[in-house]
């Protein structure tokens, strides 16, 4: 091999380094899209993916994995570990990371009726379908253990009847939260630690299951200017105060 061939070949490999850096830096601050980078900031939709859904084969079969964030599809397979990114006050713990073992994105095997479920996601997203009656979706989100492709694949049910989904989202969401947490030995203390403090999602774009608020705004400090419902936050303060009646621990304090 010449001098200049060997020049070349390591001027290529510190372009490709330098690339991948300048790339986890931009999953790490919102750079790309966070529906399929969870994780990051930004939202979901066809009119804003920059490159295309037709690249997410090249995408999923050699992800990117932020390690620091827990973004991308490696995450689903190996649980995050280190920093959850969490915030707390004297009365609320705000999370936002897929990271957080609070998190529906977080990988956590559990069971309901016979069937096993990845994480919370999955086990919403098919319940969802299967509730909307349509059974080729939900076993298609159950043969899919990536959440991100588990959410699309949700969106996808035809004649979606809005007002059935929003009458029955809490309950389903607080089944998979409490099989989540009650057959997690780890995860149950994560979530019992919180008490009793309110947990909050802290997701500026999610004014349903979050506060439409970051944990660094002013106003997700007060409750009364929280721009969401914080639904998934309600639900998950809900199933750590019944699971700590259950092991008789207001009992003990009374």
């Amino acid at each position: 091999m010449s001098c200049m061939q060997k020049r070349k070949d390591k001027t290529t490999t510190k372009m490709t380094a330098y690339t991948d850096k300048r790339r986890n830096n931009r999953l790490q601050t919102g750079g790309y899209n966070a529906y399929m980078f969870p994780g990051c900031y930004g939202n979901w939709g066809y009119s804003n993916m920059n490159w295309g859904y037709r690249d997410w084969d090249r995408w999923s079969s050699s992800p990117t994995y932020n390690k620091r964030t827990g973004s991308g599809h490696k995450s689903v397979m190996n649980k995050p570990r280190g920093d959850f990114g969490h915030k707390e006050t004297d009365s609320f713990v705000y999370f936002f990371r897929q990271s957080s073992p609070f998190s529906q994105w977080y990988p956590s095997e559990f069971s309901v009726d016979g069937r096993k479920f990845n994480c919370a996601e999955q086990y919403m997203m098919f319940r969802k379908a299967k509730i909307l009656k349509c059974d080729w979706i939900s076993e298609a989100i159950m043969s899919e253990k990536n959440p991100a492709e588990q959410k699309r694949l949700g969106r996808l049910i035809p004649k979606f009847d809005q007002k059935l989904w929003d009458s029955v989202r809490e309950e389903i969401v607080k089944s998979a939260t409490m099989a989540k947490y009650s057959q997690n030995k780890e995860l149950k203390e994560h979530l019992i630690k919180t008490y009793p403090k309110t947990l909050v999602l802290a997701s500026r774009n999610d004014k349903i299951w979050g506060i439409g608020l970051r944990s660094d705004d002013p106003e997700a400090l007060n409750q009364e200017t929280w721009k969401g419902k914080n639904l998934l936050g309600k639900i998950l303060t809900e199933v750590r105060d019944e699971l700590l009646k259950e092991a008789g621990f207001f009992e003990r304090i009374d």
